[in-house]
């Protein structure tokens, strides 16, 4: 849009309009083109990586969101429970503490069976009587 200044004879008006650059107008030019054309490059890498951090953040949220409509879905989801465990009749039996379900019976290992045995430590010295 044109400017325009009143005078006495009338007015001036200013308009874009072409001019003929010099050798030096078309260096400076030539020097802000290559700056320019660096910070859009700067500025792409930047978006990728801002990118990449957003996709991130997505698929994370989005991994959490399945868990919680899988939890409610099927009305249950995975928490630590204590269990014990314990050998009897040759079987190794996991038992849930919270509800005291028997949620493991099968036949114990030969590792299982040793460690279900007593533990009998060293058998004392026998001190010698004195005379």
């Amino acid at each position: 849009m044109a400017r325009a200044i009143r005078t006495e004879t009338g007015s001036v008006e200013f308009r874009e309009l072409p001019v003929r650059l010099t050798e030096h107008d078309l260096v400076e030019r030539g020097e802000q083109l290559v700056q320019q054309l660096e910070r859009c490059d700067r500025l792409k890498s930047k978006a990728r990586r801002i990118g990449r951090l957003v996709r991130s953040y997505v698929r994370r949220h989005n991994a959490e969101a399945a868990r919680l409509q899988a939890a409610i879905n099927t009305r249950e989801e995975p928490q630590s429970v204590k269990v014990s465990t314990r050998v009897e009749g040759g079987e190794f039996v996991a038992v849930r503490e919270d509800t005291g379900e028997i949620i493991e019976r099968r036949e114990a290992t030969g590792e299982e069976m040793q460690r279900a045995l007593p533990f009998v430590g060293p058998a004392e010295p026998k001190r010698r009587a004195r005379a």
